[in-house]
């Protein structure tokens, strides 16, 4: 599963980094930046909780 979280943040950084370059896609370019950022603060999260047990 963490796999799958990281690979769906590359894409989304990807994404967000193509998207910088061309302003008609800015509103979708900051919700992946917003969603990518949020999946890498749980990615953390998860990953700290599962290693302290």
């Amino acid at each position: 599963m963490s796999t799958i979280l990281w690979i769906i943040i590359a894409l989304l950084l990807v994404f967000w980094l193509i998207g910088a370059f061309f302003t008609t896609l800015g509103d979708i370019v900051w919700i992946a930046l917003v969603v990518a950022a949020i999946l890498i603060v749980y990615n953390l999260l998860a990953g700290s909780r599962s290693t302290t047990q």
